[in-house]
């Protein structure tokens, strides 16, 4: 059965805090947008309960409705206080903070309001919520299509009832155990039975299991981070799940989700840890402080990142929030480790905001770039960059490849890197050559895609501009079969493989590699292919007379081959 999604909510006092003082970039993960955001002031609220106002409600459902919607914004206000308290603490100035602070006083009952409405929050953008909401309005024994009986309508607005009556009871509590007596009256308790359907039971534990049961055994804790270049990822559902199986026993019968953080700024984040017991002893009056390492952090962003969900049609598009390239950066590498440890099929793949983010930061914060059009500036490496060796390690019919090392000032690493360098024997044409080579560089700028080559920068020689780009461990993708790994799945390279030339034909303008061959298709240290050297083959056409350039005509595409030669004859 398919349960449509509900959207999330994020309070806008959420919002507020992100957007106010830092610039913020928003991700749609599937439309692969990257875009900055900015607090909206005058934009109205949306109700927490939204998608329960379909049509129009009964007079009692109505007023349950008003009775949740006040519970849950009084609840909020509290909460919204309390998080002000607890961000004017972490806020103090560092040595002061780390010093004295080992601790956040509030006081018990503000503890237990803000617990409350955290797992309420959590809970009310869970799939189970959405699960439960579609129960409201569909028949449990109709296989998920709507109940057009003669109770269909009187049987969901029961539902609805009881769910509201429910949650304003939780909502409303100054305590988080569950009362055995409840004095709040409920007009259909009685009658509600004669109504088929309404499995109002049902209901009312799925409110104990996620909300009373969860804040009843839960502690709090605040986690700042200690680097300030170290930043938390925000989902649009406004939490993380401490996972350690990154999402792969999500849904399981057997497991108990009870720990989660709720990231209210870059660099602080609220812990909701849980137990299955429910808790005897009183709370505490202050909520620990704890600091969080720069690998602590990242591995938080990469559980929320392992949360999102592959494209389906029943899903809308998540949303990620950032402040810092670079860390977003950071964090998506650790993400891709536990990725390839698992099933990499099974998680979204988040290669092209990493690049984008990369060269965003680069072109931010290195002072040196070289314009090649217009006003498209690339990245410098010139200073950053060493070349391994006295020889190139191979190269093409124009090309020779360098091996280098990178002080990578992204992730903070030295990592390896490939320089290509066009061949000086074209200096008698090298005008004409600078010319072709600042139109692919400036178009090769802009292209990315997890199985295309990445230009990470540029590097001067005192005769030529080199090109920098991701060193492939593996090598060619024929060596990689023949040597490194001849078991190796060849329709899924093959997949890589028309993946990435499809992006290319879909770039505008469009890119024809021209030369696609064996020794242009490269596999990193993932196992994945990279399309390499793609739009030489303009750079070549000019030099069609050179008997070395006939080695590529086999693989190259017919309309290449008939302009080649068209060209010669002119």
């Amino acid at each position: 059965m398919s349960v449509t999604t509900v959207p999330h909510h994020c309070p806008s006092f959420l919002q507020q805090f992100w957007l106010s003082n830092t610039r913020v970039h928003e991700y749609d993960v599937y439309a692969n947008k990257l875009s900055e955001v900015r607090y909206d002031a005058g934009k109205p609220d949306i109700s927490v309960f939204q998608d329960l106002i379909r049509g129009e409600l009964w007079p009692g459902t109505q007023c349950a409705l008003c009775e949740a919607e006040i519970s849950f914004l009084k609840l909020q206000h509290k909460a919204e206080e309390i998080l002000n308290d607890i961000i004017y603490v972490v806020n103090l100035p560092k040595i002061q903070r780390e010093g004295c602070i080992k601790s956040i006083p509030i006081g018990s009952s503000s503890i237990t309001l803000l617990i409350k409405y955290l797992v309420f929050l959590r809970f009310r953008n869970s799939p189970k919520y959405s699960e439960l909401v579609h129960h409201l309005f569909y028949d449990f024994d109709t296989k998920g299509k709507l109940d057009l009986t003669v109770y269909g309508h009187l049987s969901s607005q029961v539902r609805c009832l009881v769910f509201l009556k429910a949650v304003a009871r939780f909502l409303g509590s100054d305590s988080n155990k569950r009362p055995t007596t409840w004095n709040i009256e409920d007009p259909f308790r009685q009658g509600r039975s004669q109504v088929p359907n309404v499995r109002a039971e049902v209901i009312e534990e799925a409110i104990d299991m996620y909300c009373w049961n969860v804040a009843d055994g839960s502690d709090i804790v605040v986690g700042v981070t200690s680097d300030e270049n170290v930043e938390f990822l925000l989902p649009d559902g406004c939490y993380g799940t401490l996972d350690e199986s990154f999402g792969l026993k999500i849904g399981d019968e057997d497991v108990d989700e009870r720990d989660f953080f709720f990231p209210i700024l870059p660099t602080v984040a609220v812990y909701i840890l849980g137990t299955i017991v429910r808790s005897s002893h009183s709370r505490p009056a202050a909520i620990p402080l704890d600091h969080e390492s720069e690998i602590d952090v990242h591995l938080r962003n990469a559980m929320i990142l392992s949360a999102v969900p592959r494209m389906n049609q029943s899903s809308s598009s998540p949303k990620l929030y950032f402040s810092s390239l670079s860390s977003i950066t950071r964090s998506i590498s650790s993400y891709d480790e536990f990725r390839c440890k698992w099933i990499p099929e099974l998680f979204v793949d988040y290669s092209r905001l990493k690049q984008r983010c990369r060269q965003m930061f680069l072109q931010e914060t290195v002072t040196k770039t070289l314009v090649v059009k217009g006003d498209i500036a690339v990245t410098d490496l010139t200073d950053d960059i060493a070349l391994i060796g006295k020889h190139a390690v191979g190269g093409g019919a124009f090309s020779d490849v360098w091996k280098g090392k990178w002080c990578d000032q992204v992730e903070g690493k030295e990592c390896a890197i490939a320089v290509k360098f066009l061949r000086s024997v074209m200096a008698q044409n090298k005008e004409k050559l600078l010319k072709r080579l600042q139109a692919e560089v400036s178009t090769w700028h802009y292209l990315c895609h997890r199985n295309v080559a990445q230009l990470h920068g540029i590097v001067q020689s005192e005769n030529m501009i080199g090109m920098v780009s991701a060193w492939c461990e593996h090598g060619t993708i024929r060596h990689y079969l023949k040597n490194v790994n001849p078991d190796a799945n060849r329709m899924k390279l093959m997949h890589q493989i028309a993946s990435g030339v499809a992006y290319l034909h879909d770039f505008k303008p469009v890119i024809i590699h021209g030369d696609l061959k064996g020794s242009n298709i490269l596999i990193d240290h993932q196992g994945y292919a990279i399309i390499s050297d793609f739009g030489l083959s303009k750079v070549k056409s000019d030099f069609s007379a050179s008997s070395s350039f006939a080695g590529s005509t086999r693989w190259m595409a017919p309309e290449i081959v008939r302009a080649l030669f068209e060209g010669r004859s002119e």
